[in-house]
């Protein structure tokens, strides 16, 4: 065998010179993410990777189920609780994907009626004192158990639930507050429970702040 200029390998036979092709080592199988090869890939190679990754995740994923929320509110609650606040009161849920159930099924048009217990639930434990919630129980104590109770009641139908309690804020002098504590800007609380992907019930707080801050 006679090594060529061009890396090529020439073995001799009895009819002459025979070229081999040029010697490489084999490539080495990449273990990066496709996205980790896109900056040493040219153009059209970089598109072919984008595909693939898209591909991958698309096969991966499956074809997603959609995603249904209910939300409500009850506004102006003119509660006894910490000496006459106004509150304003947020809910919101998602139902779990149950073919047997509303709203995902074609017959089961009982969804949650959030008119009749829950608001019934709201209101009587924003309005009324109790062993567990004193009138002077903190805003955060107030919230959880709404939550809680909600999440209690609907659990089998839900995938995750989350409330939100707002609350007017005061920051008079103690001459012009008397009683009332001195809470100056709105303020409130938010209990979520369920996945983390699921996200916080969110509007702003639209509640007067007595006071000049």
């Amino acid at each position: 065998m006679y090594a060529q200029k061009d890396g090529s390998i020439a073995r001799r036979n009895g009819r002459g010179m025979k070229l081999i092709a040029p010697h490489h080592k084999p490539a080495l199988r990449s273990e990066t993410p496709c996205w980790g090869l896109l900056p040493l890939a040219v153009a059209f190679a970089l598109g072919a990777a984008a595909a693939s990754c898209v591909s991958l995740a698309n096969s991966q994923s499956g074809e997603q189920d959609p995603l249904v929320d209910f939300e409500f509110s009850l506004r102006g609650i003119q509660t006894p609780r910490q000496f006459n606040k106004t509150l304003d009161v947020f809910v919101r849920w998602r139902y779990k994907p149950l073919d047997n159930q509303c709203p995902f099924s074609p017959t089961d048009n009982n969804c949650i009626q959030y008119q009749l217990w829950t608001r019934s639930l709201i209101l009587n434990i924003t309005l009324r004192a109790t062993e567990q919630l004193p009138l002077g129980a903190e805003w955060e104590r107030v919230n959880l158990a709404l939550c809680r109770q909600i999440w209690a009641q609907y659990s089998a139908s839900l995938v995750a639930l989350s409330t939100s309690l707002h609350v007017n804020g005061d920051g008079r002098s103690a001459a012009a507050r008397g009683i009332m504590p001195y809470e100056p800007g709105q303020h409130g609380s938010t209990c979520t429970m369920g996945p983390e992907s699921f996200s916080p019930i969110a509007f702003k707080n639209a509640l007067p702040n007595l006071g000049p801050y």
